[in-house]
């Protein structure tokens, strides 16, 4: 039996009025599965990993992390299992 994904980017979007931040992203990332983001500066990066930790809304699209769906509401459970290491050491107000 296949085990669910534990990162599911579908068809995710994500718009600032007419600027598109991110268009369509999808991918999935299993168990044991290592991942980098890579592209130029203003690619986009930056706010799909906001969108997979729950900090940013997407505006299309689905994202689910450990089965849960981001665009709704990441559990405080869910989010505790999450790790992020940000290129800089200024961190949202909403992460303790």
């Amino acid at each position: 039996m296949a085990r669910e994904p534990l990162l599911e980017v579908a068809k995710s979007s994500k718009r600032y009025g007419r600027h598109r931040a991110v268009c369509e992203a999808s991918f999935t990332v299993g168990e044991g599965e290592c991942v980098a983001l890579v592209g130029h500066n203003g690619a986009g990066m930056t706010t799909l990993m906001k969108m997979i930790l729950g900090l940013v809304r997407p505006s299309d699209g689905r994202l689910r992390v450990l089965g849960e769906d981001v665009a709704r509401s990441l559990s405080a459970a869910a989010a505790r299992r999450l790790g992020y290491l940000p290129e800089t050491i200024s961190f949202p107000a909403q992460m303790t």
